[in-house]
């Protein structure tokens, strides 16, 4: 009979097994019983006759009424051996024993088929247990391997029983026990690629698990705030180094000017010149200082506007004259441009702010469209359902993709502190934003094909 292999070439790690000294492998209950036959013609030699067990010497009568005292008959006299287990050459199993009958010898035996005895005796009651679903089970007579049955898992990949041998087992050995007599030449041995999880295992994952999460969570929640923090308050001090710059330099221009003045330095002519000068950096002073005044109140919650109906007529001619005058000290143009509305068309805002928009928007653009060749400003204001549209627009170098999602956060200013060309706050364009959303209104970047243009919309009254 081809075999498998043998019990020693299992490759599995007893660590486990050692461990545990009520799975240690089982000695059978008597030596003799382990030394099985190796043919049948040897096993089933002639032997010496046991010791009896059955057929004692009765006494049948009475020696009184026999009038033998000493006579007895025997009725009868059987001994057995203790049954054994061979293998055959055919791959037959054999159970047999001895008897012995009236001084004669008597051989007694079971031929058991291989593999119907396995399937039925052993491999029927391994699958039904949920051990089948973790470890592989080896039987083995006399260190050859018999059988190898799969996990239940293995299953699967396994094309059949009889393709797999010993160097498919591996892993931890579990338990290698004896069968109980008189089967004590087949072993049983058990072993697992990766041991289960014990009682509340699955818990114990789980709550792993979600542990790991939440601190990844907590984690990636306090790097963010730390580099929010970080990014925060870089951009705090270049806002503390910007206003000081945009304060120094009109507070510098109007005490030139001024003292130019007081000492008579300056013409008839140029004196006009001087004082038109001193208004614009004056205006353009207060504007910065009421900017980052209207922040700290929008910072603390306390900004109060006078939203009420205005007619839009009446708005226009207002952003007509103070941003006709802002634009007029530059060397820019200012197209000014509008639908006719008639007299009752009105919109809900609060017209100082609205002030504060226009020359915020238009300050921005004079100051990145400096450079430009087209030196010219375009504002429209029109009627677009139901909406009162503003849109201004400059011919400068435009705004580029990755930084239109960050133009309107609080100190953001695009291009880095050694290659910015343009001075500013960064609070020039947040503030628009905010006072237009509470406002009620909305306002978003549009890109032509030259310049950046801005939209402001206010639903109509």
């Amino acid at each position: 009979m081809q075999s498998l292999g043998k019990i020693a070439e299992l490759d599995l790690e007893r660590s486990f097994a050692d461990a545990e000294p009520a799975l240690q492998k089982q000695s059978p209950p008597k030596e003799k019983a382990r030394q099985a036959p190796q043919s049948r013609e040897a096993s089933l030699a002639p032997a010496a006759k046991p010791a009896p067990s059955i057929g004692e010497d009765f006494t049948a009568l009475d020696a009184a009424t026999q009038g033998n005292p000493q006579s007895a008959i025997t009725i009868f006299s059987n001994t057995a051996s203790a049954f054994s287990l061979a293998l055959l050459e055919s791959g037959h199993l054999l159970l047999f024993r001895d008897a012995w009958y009236d001084d004669q010898r008597w051989v007694q035996g079971l031929l058991l088929d291989q593999q119907a005895f396995i399937d039925n005796s052993i491999q029927q009651v391994f699958q039904q247990s949920n051990l089948s679903h973790f470890t592989n089970l080896v039987v083995a007579f006399n260190g050859n391997v018999l059988r190898i049955l799969p996990a239940m898992g293995y299953q699967r990949y396994a094309l059949g029983y009889s393709s797999l041998s010993v160097q498919d087992v591996s892993g931890t050995l579990i338990l290698q026990t004896a069968l109980s007599s008189p089967l004590t030449e087949l072993e049983l041995i058990f072993s697992a690629r990766h041991l289960p999880d014990g009682p509340g295992g699955a818990i114990i994952t789980w709550a792993s698990l979600i542990l790991m999460l939440l601190l990844i969570s907590i984690f990636t929640l306090l790097y963010r705030f730390g580099v929010r923090q970080i990014r925060m308050l870089q951009q705090q001090q270049n806002f503390i180094a910007s206003v000081s710059h945009e304060l120094k330099t009109p507070l510098t221009s109007i005490r030139m000017f001024s003292e130019m003045l007081k000492e008579g330095w300056a013409t008839p002519a140029k004196q006009q010149e001087y004082y038109h000068f001193i208004a614009d950096e004056s205006d353009r002073l207060s504007r910065l200082i009421t900017n980052v005044l209207q922040l700290a109140r929008m910072e603390r919650q306390e900004l109060k506007l006078d939203i009420k109906p205005c007619p839009v007529n009446q708005l226009i001619e207002l952003l007509r004259s103070r941003l006709e005058s802002q634009v007029a000290a530059t060397e820019f143009t200012l197209c000014f441009s509008h639908e006719d509305f008639d007299n009752n068309e009105q919109i809900q805002v609060d017209t100082d702010a609205m002030m504060q928009i226009l020359m915020n928007l238009v300050d921005n653009s004079l100051k990145f469209a400096k450079q430009a060749s087209n030196k010219q400003l375009d504002l429209h204001i029109r009627n677009n359902n139901a909406q009162l549209e503003i849109v201004l627009r400059d011919y400068g170098p435009g705004i580029p993709d990755q930084e239109r999602k960050r133009i309107f956060d609080l100190f953001y200013r695009i291009g880095n502190e050694l290659t910015r060309s343009a001075q500013g706050t960064g609070i020039g364009l947040a503030l628009v934003q905010q006072l237009v959303s509470v406002m009620g209104g909305s306002i978003e970047i549009q890109q032509p094909d030259q310049g950046a243009a801005f939209c402001i919309r206010f639903p109509m009254l």
